[in-house]
């Protein structure tokens, strides 16, 4: 049995997070404007910032599921948001939208029948 706490995010607030940390981490963008994200592009938990520079040029940036994982916690540790440091932290979409899934503890069943039967 497991303990997860789910976290989900609008795209606004998780295009803000992701790029925060990119600046935080000095891993600069392209000049211009952040127009969109795009989640799950390629089947894995990855996103696209969808950039539009001064002169209508569009790119894409592709951020990894570690980036944006780190990101959202970041983003949530900047708003007080308690994260539990130990819980395996996973990013899945969810009805649409980005949500940050946390394992927080795993429970084995079984050992704890054996612990209670030994006392």
């Amino acid at each position: 049995m497991r303990e997860l706490r789910c976290v989900t995010f609008t795209e606004q607030e998780a295009v803000s997070a992701v790029v925060d940390h990119r600046h935080a981490q000095r891993h600069l963008l392209p000049g211009g404007m952040v127009r969109g994200l795009a989640l799950n592009i390629d089947g894995k938990n990855t996103c696209v910032l969808k950039m539009e520079d001064y002169d209508g040029n569009k790119t894409n940036v592709l951020v990894k599921e570690q980036q944006v994982a780190a990101a959202l916690v970041a983003y949530c540790l900047s708003r007080k948001i308690p994260m539990p440091r130990r819980s395996r932290k996973t990013i899945e979409v969810i009805g649409g939208d980005i949500t940050l899934v946390q394992v927080i503890a795993n429970y084995d069943l079984l050992k704890a029948k054996v612990v209670a039967l030994r006392r």
